[in-house]
């Protein structure tokens, strides 16, 4: 009789080991192809973040960098050993960035705004600049990632063509100015005429 219970106890206890064993086992599987897709996810972000033209940097929460990608280096003209572990008020990069940041962490939302750099590497560089944050799973700050464009040409543009609308707006009053004179030397002459007609059905034309 004990034989017998203790062989349907032993019975029971591997069935239960089995089937905890076969749960971790999917778990395990689960967990493996989450850890593989968001690995391919990173590589693609990584290969992404490191070809983009777009200048990407990482700070921390105080505003201190981090990390910044080869396109950060391309369009600022400042090496790495320069920019790591140094505050981004401290790089003479971005226009009022401490204001940025505040900003950005109060409102809880990406900041767009314009910066134009000037250095001794640059003489005249327009950049728009998106910071955003990045919140760990509890919801404290984690991060400060900021991505610049180069819109210099764009400003350019923009300069031209505020220029040629300036030429142009002085050019059309020039033009009302000599045409307002052409109207008042006509009517001078008209009146001039007037004083010469006789016939009454003229006069009234005039």
């Amino acid at each position: 009789m004990f034989m017998g219970t203790l062989y349907v106890y032993f019975r029971l206890r591997s069935s239960n080991f089995r089937r905890v064993r076969r749960l971790l086992e999917e778990r395990v599987e689960v967990k493996t192809r989450q850890l593989t897709e968001k690995n391919l996810e990173l590589e693609k972000l990584s290969l992404v973040v490191s070809r983009t033209d777009n200048a990407v940097l990482i700070a921390d929460p105080d505003g201190q960098v981090e990390w910044v990608n080869d396109g950060f280096i391309r369009l600022f003209g400042i090496q790495k050993d320069k920019l790591i572990n140094k505050k981004l008020s401290e790089i003479n990069v971005y226009a009022n960035i401490d204001n940025e940041i505040r900003e950005v962490i109060k409102k809880r939302h990406s900041r767009i705004f314009e910066s134009n750099v000037k250095t001794h590497a640059i003489e005249n560089l327009w950049i728009s600049s998106t910071l955003t944050r990045v919140y760990d799973e509890e919801g404290a700050l984690k991060k400060l990632v900021v991505v610049d464009t180069d819109i210099t040409s764009g400003k350019n543009m923009q300069k031209q063509i505020e220029s040629s609308l300036k030429d142009k707006d002085v050019l059309l009053k020039e033009i009302h100015h000599r045409v307002k004179n052409n109207l008042q030397i006509i009517i001078s002459l008209l009146n001039l005429q007037t004083g010469y007609i006789k016939d009454e059905v003229t006069l009234k034309a005039v």
